[in-house]
């Protein structure tokens, strides 16, 4: 089985409704969206690839109130590791991902807190 180590770009982009708890109006919205580099030790075999992956990327993290203009943008990074099994074009990807973050608040405090959000991703996979 050859084995080849490619780095690939990757980017991703979610949005979660949500409802801030310390406000009258609780409807939130957070987007997250980041851009980073991922290396990949990949076996294959005929039109299959199998392999981990470990990556790092930086982007950022919105938190907007629906009916107000009270809204927050901040900077984030993560560091991810991972596996992924494709078959064709047609392929699979479990990944977890470590975001390091500052949150100030919506309610317009002064003093931030850093943020430490770990997430867990099954997800289906098209080439191209």
């Amino acid at each position: 089985m050859p084995i080849s180590s490619p780095v690939q770009i990757v980017g991703s982009f979610s949005w979660s409704p949500s409802e801030a708890k310390q406000l009258e109006d609780t409807h939130t919205n957070l987007y997250q969206y980041d851009a980073g580099v991922e290396y990949a030790l990949i076996r294959i075999e005929g039109t299959k690839r199998l392999g981990p992956f470990i990556g790092a990327g930086l982007g950022g993290r919105t938190y907007s109130v629906t009916s107000s203009s009270s809204s927050q943008t901040g900077l984030d990074g993560y560091g991810s590791i991972g596996g992924r099994f494709t078959a064709s074009k047609l392929g699979a990807r479990v990944e977890l991902r470590d975001y390091l973050s500052k949150f100030k608040g919506l309610e317009g405090g002064r003093e931030s807190s850093t943020r430490n959000d770990l997430m867990l991703a099954g997800l289906v996979t098209f080439r191209i």
